[in-house]
């Protein structure tokens, strides 16, 4: 791919006029409007993916990237500081005999879409039982398939209140 220089580009084309290669590779803009990155459903994503490919899907209203790297590879999405909403669920009542409360709901009305290893996550959660605050993998794990994640506690819960805080990161489930 050959890259021109400012110098060489026609200045009465303005879109050619905008963009300008650096001699150490950064590519610059002069225009304050914004770049418009391609953008597209899940299911219209890339059938090659390259680590760094960049994109917004227009089912989760969200940007992503490609990362190839270590574990979690795959379509991310790219985190934005804006508040979440918290879901504060009422899962029931223990009684000395159940162990799974669920399903869990969702706190952005994210049907799970793409982000599977929600389940290895639990300490994106929080659970009490009645006032006590229960430690994740310890005393409860996440089960379930998506769509239908519950609370699995490792010894039946006493006649207490179950109240699960989840979306402290924005999104339930969370994002790997």
């Amino acid at each position: 791919m050959k890259f021109y220089k400012r110098k060489s580009i026609d200045n009465s084309n303005p879109r050619n006029d905008a963009w300008a290669v650096k001699q150490d590779g950064l590519i610059t803009t002069d225009t304050e409007r914004g770049i418009e990155v391609p953008q597209g459903t899940t299911g219209q994503r890339p059938s090659t993916f390259k680590t760094g490919q960049f994109r917004y899907n227009t089912d989760t209203d969200e940007f992503e990237v490609y990362n190839n790297q270590g574990e979690g590879q795959g379509w991310e999405r790219v985190r934005t500081v804006r508040p979440g909403k918290i879901t504060v669920q009422n899962l029931g009542v223990g009684n000395y005999v159940e162990t799974t409360f669920g399903p869990l709901a969702y706190s952005n009305g994210d049907p799970w879409g793409d982000w599977t290893d929600s389940l290895d996550m639990p300490e994106n959660i929080l659970v009490f039982v009645e006032n006590v605050y229960q430690i994740p993998v310890t005393n409860y794990t996440l089960t379930g398939t998506q769509g239908d994640v519950s609370i699995s506690f490792t010894s039946a819960p006493p006649n207490k209140i179950i109240t699960v805080l989840l979306g402290f990161d924005g999104y339930w489930p969370p994002n790997p």
